[in-house]
């Protein structure tokens, strides 16, 4: 009787471990879950960008700067789109692309690719490109090497700037020594 109450024990013990082993194992899982970590988005919408070599000072996505001081001229400036993130600069954080048009009283409306990095200690700006006047946009993405593709309709060389895009233009951008390149 006696070893039978020790064996009876014994199990009872070896249960109660059991149980414990694999009530931890099934924790230790569900600590290897891992919460992917908040992933900072740069503001783009409140940088500074060069367009043609003027400095512009977007605020909330928008920008109004006069031509000439004291003059009724105004560039506008604004972002349009939505606003892509990826890392275009291969450094595993986030970039932000976007693109924005200006206009200043004029019948043009510039359409621009903005580029927004991340470097060492902050984001900086790369120079806007110059996409087109009077274009439509249809896609902008950043591909799985950091490119960035764009889609647009944009004339015919021969059609009035008067008549509605209908030639889809694709183009491809790479970061390369602190500019994008056209590939």
């Amino acid at each position: 009787n006696k070893q039978m109450k020790k064996f009876i024990i014994l199990l009872f013990i070896l249960g109660i471990a059991y149980g414990l082993y694999w009530y931890k194992m099934g924790s230790k899982e569900m600590e290897k879950v891992e919460i992917a970590p908040t992933v900072s988005k740069p503001d783009i919408a409140n940088a500074n960008f060069l367009f043609e070599g003027e400095k512009v000072e977007l605020k909330n996505g928008r920008s109004s700067t006069e031509v000439l001081e004291g003059s009724a001229v105004t560039i506008e400036t604004s972002l349009s789109g939505e606003i892509v993130y990826g890392d275009i600069n291969n450094d595993g954080k986030n970039d932000a692309i976007s693109l924005a048009t200006q206009s200043g009283g004029g019948s043009g409306l510039f359409v621009y690719l903005l580029a927004y990095i991340s470097g060492n200690v902050e984001y900086k700006s790369l120079e806007a490109q110059f996409l087109g006047d009077r274009i439509s946009p249809e896609s902008l993405k950043i591909d799985t090497n950091g490119n960035i593709q764009i889609g647009y309709l944009d004339r015919r060389e021969s059609d009035p700037m008067s008549a509605e895009p209908t030639v889809l233009v694709k183009k491809t951008f790479k970061y390369s020594n602190g500019t994008l390149e056209e590939k």
